[in-house]
């Protein structure tokens, strides 16, 4: 499941938290770091001819050319409450970037271009068939894979992992149940390392399902003594679990006054050794960044705005700039519930009354750029088989004719009203970011021009997630991160009762077909059916108002190998490192 994000959070690496799905952040900085930010994908994510190599930049090094030893130094917006990234509370991207060198464990991995590549620490073989008319996928899984407490990854982790994330006892608080609640059951094949998953559809593409392939998805298999609501719910409050762990790196200090974590390497791993003797995560605000890669307090920092780029100070000896694509999509999501925005012709007016291209040009002002505006919100433009989803042209004249059509009439303040009822909304903003507030006030007079009063309501950061989820607002910046394969995502966004619609819209008659994408087995044909489905929800104005992808820039360390803005591509920990005699302590 794809993790949010507000715009203006220090967007380090975006990342899922269970299958397929994206993860939303309340957005501004529109940036991902050192991975990639995504999930899903497919066995064959085709491209439009793009070349792929000049959206990534990531050092790509063999281990034999790297110091043995060394620390990185990362930061995190936060840490915490709650450790469980399964579960609502813990689903953010700070958490998952934190988890993933402690906790690696799944089937798959992904590499540049989103192909699926088994991850053989876990898992030698998979296979899936049609077995008397029934889609039944065969695991072969490693011996050696083994929890931090000893607990073997075996079969009991697929099955109860498949019970818990099913969805059918609503006790357990879920982000998503996509493809586990297709699964008929799991079963225990010629020994404890063969899992026998026996699906009551067919889900496609069944690589999402036990696997969170993008390099700061966090984990991905859930040990199988968290088995009850309460555990699962409340268990990780405040508390790692790192008994029930699986990784290269284990917890070595948690400093929670300094929010600082340090992680070492795990003596009880199995695979290739770690190059990197030590990682540290550093909690600060996405304003501190800069400042911080400056003093040497951490080694990468976003500079994908103007303003982040100025504040950064290389040495051309040591640092350098990498840039690539973020995989994510950045706009706005509008509450078609709340009262403000119950007219879908509201709604319709402020499609079209925006200019996302002079949107784009504000936020990239400075910056070395282009790209071109979105077509979907859920699919990232290069890949083959995306269409033009986005439901309307900029046209100010067709946003008032909208408007006076529905009956609403321009009044004497410049702005249109329907029974005593002005047509405008509230932003609700979670951050102080410059260039986002800027954008802000670009789209305002953008609305304005159009008779729409659109006005500023600035909140608590910590409150976004658990607005989002009362549904206490107009409309919000946000962002998530996008996949190779869309087949879970109109699940998502889409569905009238999905777990991350939170626009409040949906369509009876369009959620029967929502609910059959990932049974279609042919890729291309799945992701027509996004397409299509994208398009006819669209056309109600429901709320996703995709304006940017956006570019993944960051100022790192020269020396830092196989680290940096790298598309689909998996974060192998284990390879991350120094080049030899550019080690840093």
């Amino acid at each position: 499941m794809m993790k949010r994000r507000e715009f203006g959070a220090a967007l380090g690496l975006l990342a899922l938290g269970s299958i397929g799905l994206s993860a939303c952040t309340a957005s501004g900085d529109q940036t991902g770091s050192g991975g990639s930010g995504t999930s899903g994908g497919t066995q064959s994510a085709a491209t439009t001819g793009t070349d792929l190599n000049s959206l990534m930049s990531y050092n790509p090094q063999e281990p034999d050319a790297l110091d043995d030893g060394g620390t990185i130094q990362l930061s995190l917006n936060g840490l915490g409450e709650n450790f469980n990234t399964f579960c609502n509370a813990g689903n953010d991207v700070d958490s998952a970037a934190l988890f993933y060198p402690m906790h690696s464990a799944a089937v798959w991995t992904l590499t540049a271009e989103g192909e699926y590549v088994l991850d053989e620490n876990y898992c030698l073989d998979a296979k899936d068939a049609m077995v008397d008319g029934k889609q039944v996928i065969t695991y072969t899984l490693n011996p050696k894979a083994v929890w931090n407490d000893g607990t073997p990854i075996d079969y009991k982790t697929f099955e109860n992992m498949a019970a818990v994330l099913s969805g059918k006892d609503e006790a357990y608080s879920l982000p998503s149940s996509a493809g586990y609640e297709d699964i008929e059951s799991v079963a225990k094949g010629k020994d404890d390392f063969e899992v026998v998953v026996t699906m009551a559809k067919v889900y496609e593409p069944y690589q999402e399902l036990f696997t969170q392939a993008g390099s700061s998805t966090g984990p991905a298999l859930l040990h199988p003594a968290v088995n009850t609501p309460a555990l699962f719910n409340e268990g990780f409050v405040n508390d790692m679990k790192m008994d029930w762990r699986a990784g290269p790196f284990i917890l070595d200090n948690f400093d929670k006054t300094a929010q600082v974590i340090t992680l070492k390497r795990n003596d009880k791993w199995w695979g290739d050794a770690p190059k990197l003797e030590k990682i540290v995560f550093r909690a600060m605000p996405s304003s501190a960044v800069q400042t911080a890669f400056n003093n040497g307090q951490i080694d990468l920092a976003s500079v994908s705005t103007k303003a982040r780029r100025d504040q950064v100070k290389l040495n051309d000896a040591t640092d350098e700039i990498r840039k690539g694509q973020n995989l994510s999509v950045f706009g706005r999501l509008f509450n078609s519930k709340s009262e403000a925005l119950t007219d879908a012709a509201v709604r319709k007016a402020i499609f079209q009354a925006t200019d996302r291209a002079g949107l784009v040009k504000v936020q990239y002002n400075g910056v070395d750029w282009t790209e071109p505006l979105p077509k979907s919100w859920y699919q990232m433009g290069f890949l083959e088989g995306v269409t033009d989803n986005y439901p309307a042209q900029f046209d100010q004249a067709a946003a008032k004719k909208t408007l006076e059509d529905a009956g609403y009439a321009l009044g004497s303040d410049g702005f249109y009203a329907k029974d005593g009822k002005q047509a405008g909304f509230k932003l609700a903003i979670y951050n102080d970011d410059a260039t986002n507030a800027a954008v802000n006030q670009a789209w305002q007079q953008q609305l304005k021009q159009a008779g729409i009063n659109m006005v500023f309501d600035n909140r608590n950061p910590d409150n976004f997630g658990t607005d989002l989820e009362a549904g206490q607002f107009d409309a919000v910046n946000i962002g998530y991160s996008q996949g190779a394969d869309p087949g879970s995502a109109p699940k998502q966004y889409l569905l009238s009762t999905g777990e991350g619609n939170y626009t409040g819209g949906g369509d009876a008659e369009l959620d029967k077909r929502i609910l059959e994408v990932n049974s279609i087995a042919d890729k291309a044909e799945r992701i027509a059916a996004a397409n299509q489905l994208e398009k006819e929800w669209g056309a109600k104005y429901f709320g996703y108002m995709a304006i940017q992808n956006g570019p993944n820039f960051v100022a790192i360390r020269k020396g830092l190998a196989n680290y940096g803005p790298k598309l689909f591509l998996t974060t192998d920990w284990t390879k991350v490192g120094w080049m030899k005699g550019t080690k840093q302590d």
